[in-house]
């Protein structure tokens, strides 16, 4: 069997971790308490950025303690009011089409993101992929820990979790794809016969030029149903 792996944030769709937090949170809230949590979280984004420069892993385990006490109804009422409207708006159309040939080739259709399932439910329910790979949030009496279960799914912790979902699901790796946007993304594309550099970071076209890698550009419209265009 071959598969075709699709990293999310910057490949499939052009959405970060940090949009995704900040639209869940932003959803109902009032005018005014809109305004206060844009104040206070403002200021928290450069030292993120600083993380993520330093290092994915330590950016993705400090940056979802933010999820701490946040109550799982929260994220239930944003999958059903308000996480379509996000991802429709985020989503590539060129990733979709991507997604579409390879399905009518017969491939598995695999997303493989450093998010947090409950973030990804509403893309899942628009794109159908046959299998996920993400990051588990730890939950109790409720409420959000901000603890990852089982570490997160980024750098080689994503090829670790591709490998392992190919020898249950008997997917070739020789013969199958990859798409990622980061070279924090090297490990997990380095995984397939096939990878494919997604509107590629400096350090990633770099790589993928020098290891004659497919590099491809996807940056079309964004706007309404993603399957319309």
């Amino acid at each position: 069997m071959r598969a075709a792996f699709f990293d999310v944030d910057g490949t499939l769709a052009s959405s970060n971790v940090v949009s995704c937090y900040a639209h869940m949170q932003l959803q109902h809230r009032s005018r005014v308490s809109a305004v206060v949590w844009t104040l206070l979280f403002l200021p928290r984004i450069p030292y993120y950025m600083l993380l993520d420069r330093i290092s994915r892993p330590l950016f993705s385990s400090r940056f979802f303690g933010n999820y701490r006490g946040v109550a799982t109804w929260q994220f239930e009422r944003w999958i059903q009011d308000g996480g379509d409207a996000y991802w429709r708006r985020h989503l590539l159309p060129e990733a979709l089409l991507c997604i579409d040939q390879h399905r009518r080739q017969g491939d598995q259709i695999v997303l493989a993101s450093g998010g947090v399932e409950q973030s990804l439910i509403p893309l899942v329910q628009l794109v159908s992929p046959n299998r996920v790979i993400c990051a588990h949030l730890e939950h109790d009496a409720g409420r959000f820990t901000g603890r990852l279960t089982a570490g997160s799914i980024v750098g080689q912790a994503k090829a670790e979790a591709v490998r392992r979902l190919a020898a249950e699901a008997n997917i070739d790796l020789s013969q199958s794809y990859a798409y990622g946007d980061s070279y924090s993304d090297r490990e997990f594309l380095q995984s397939v016969g096939h990878p494919v550099a997604v509107n590629p970071d400096r350090a990633l076209r770099g790589l993928a030029e020098s290891q004659d890698w497919t590099v491809v550009d996807w940056r079309g419209g964004r706007d309404g149903d993603p399957r319309a265009h």
